[in-house]
């Protein structure tokens, strides 16, 4: 079963691949253009789809920085020029007008439908095929003159070709690019079904505004929300490393709807510079969450965060025009990232782990959800969106991210419970100590109270026993002072008897009786 497992995990990956390459598409060979297109039944527009990334052309064009009119014949020899197979412009020619030369391959399919080569650039350009002016986007500047530059994927340019065989295509291209100041330049296009365009283009305004803002929208609510949360309690980092996931899916988000609706090139910089460095970061985020939850290792973190600066400094170099990898790493990111995430929920699912289930649901939907939805396109060859079908897509896509949600929900909620047990427990314990100081208090206060009389009492024997003894004024002033000073009188009175015959009386009585009698007599002498 171990052995089945990894490749168990990567089968959606390869299926993710495969039906992402197998599809018909144009391309080069040499410096021909093979269109290849899908092309649209009747019943194209009885359900909603929307290619989120539309595919540009890896072309190879004849290119040259001149400009001279002959460049648009179509038997012009253009066996000296230079070969263009990327879509930068440096700054030196970006300001200059560039001619691009390449053959179209029309086959038998194509023979008599229509299509559209869509320019994903600013500027003006002129096409000829087969030396003839076919289509004019903005104005070239002449000299003494201003060119108009438009934002040229807004006007793509219908093709209709009635018979097969090879057209010569010449590009007269002037970017937008005008001053010497190292900007560089872009010119890249793509061929499209007509009625495909249209469809994109009925739908574009639903999905851009409806998916892509609205989950964007969702995804920042969901980045305040945690983020506020950790503010609260700082003790909880998993609350930080989920806003910082859902912020960055936010921002790809707006930025996709940006780059979607934009009417200006310069939002083309603020878009590529958000598709690099935003996935990486939602990686890293989505990694570490995972890694912090289940696994508290430190060593893990450390690997996913070099990989993940590895990518951040390939991209930089990329914007810098160095290499042109970054596209593959964050491919390769992502890749690791899903399946790292997968592993760690499915052993922590195994081990049983509280809260595991929570998150497993949602990734383990998502998971079962694109696999069927690859199995259905693969064995179909197509996969149209329906409203059900796109409201499922939606369920699928927020299946990861509700999910963490919903486990840092149930987290909060179960140490809340706990602490509430924990104060409802010292509570307790707090009345049992309060109940139990009463009770002992009460029977101190009772001893104490029965003590006191009992000393009240042997008090009273006390100073009854001084004043058969003393007079009243030396008694007291015994207790009060512990001594007492010698008193002078004038006049006293010594009185000196003799009880006759008491030898006799005594024995005749007991002694209590003998007692009594001496006491009342020597009473009744004091008196």
């Amino acid at each position: 079963m171990k052995k089945l497992f990894y490749p168990l995990i990567l089968l959606p990956l390869f299926l993710l691949l495969t039906s992402t390459i197998a599809g018909a598409q144009s391309y080069f060979k040499g410096d021909t253009l093979n269109v290849k297109i899908r092309q649209l039944g009747p019943d194209a527009f009885d359900s909603m789809s929307y290619s989120f990334n539309p595919v540009l052309l890896q072309h190879i064009l004849k290119v040259s920085h001149e400009d001279k009119p002959a460049f648009a014949a179509k038997d012009f020899d253009d066996g000296a020029w230079g070969i263009d197979s990327g879509r930068i412009i440096v700054n030196e020619n970006a300001i200059k007008v560039n001619w691009y030369r390449f053959k179209l391959h029309i086959d038998s399919a194509l023979s008599g439908y229509p299509f559209m080569m869509i320019f994903e650039t600013k500027g003006a350009l002129e096409l000829y095929i087969d030396g003839k002016l076919n289509a004019t986007l903005g104005s070239i500047p002449e000299k003494g003159k201003k060119g108009h530059y438009e934002y040229l994927k807004e006007s793509p340019v219908l093709l209709n070709f009635p018979d097969t065989g090879y057209h010569q295509v010449a590009i007269r291209f002037k970017s937008s690019v005008a001053a010497a100041d190292g900007t560089k330049g872009w010119f890249a296009f793509r061929v499209e079904d007509t009625l495909s365009h249209f469809h994109q283009s009925r739908y574009g305004g639903i999905f851009s505004g409806a998916v892509l803002i609205g989950l964007g929208a969702l995804f920042f609510a969901l980045f305040l929300v945690h983020f506020l949360f950790f503010l609260f309690y700082k003790k909880e980092k998993a609350n930080l490393i989920f806003a910082i996931f859902t912020f960055s899916i936010a921002l790809n988000l707006i930025s996709n709807y940006v780059y979607f609706n934009a009417v200006s090139m310069h939002f083309d910089h603020f878009y590529n510079s958000v598709i690099n460095f935003g996935p990486i970061i939602s990686c890293f985020s989505l990694c570490a969450f995972i890694s912090y939850v289940f696994s508290k290792s430190n060593k893990t973190l450390l690997v996913i965060l070099g990989l993940c600066v590895l990518s951040l400094i390939i991209a930089l170099s990329d914007a810098y025009g160095l290499f042109n990898l970054s596209a593959l790493f964050i491919w390769l990111l992502l890749g690791g990232s899903i399946i790292y995430t997968i592993v760690m929920i499915i052993v922590a699912m195994v081990k049983r782990v509280p809260g595991a289930l929570i998150l497993g649901s949602g990734v383990l939907y998502f998971l079962l959800f694109s696999f069927g939805l690859l199995t259905v396109s693969i064995i179909r060859g197509k996969l149209n969106f329906t409203p059900t079908l796109s409201f499922f897509s939606l369920s699928a896509i927020l299946g990861i991210p509700l999910s963490i949600s919903a486990y840092l929900a149930w987290r909060f909620s179960t140490t809340s419970k706990a602490l509430s047990k924990e104060l409802e427990n010292v509570a307790s314990l707090s009345l049992e100590k309060q109940l139990l100081l009463e009770h002992q208090n009460e029977k101190l206060e009772f001893q104490v109270a029965e003590r006191t009389k009992e000393l009240q009492q042997e008090k009273q024997k006390s100073d009854n026993l001084l004043l058969n003894i003393l007079p009243q004024e030396v008694a007291e002033e015994l207790k009060e002072k512990g001594a007492s000073k010698a008193q002078y009188y004038d006049e006293v009175s010594v009185l000196f008897t003799d009880f006759v015959n008491f030898t006799g009386i005594a024995e005749q009585l007991g002694v209590d009786e003998l007692l009594e009698e001496l006491n009342i007599n020597f009473t009744a002498f004091d008196q």
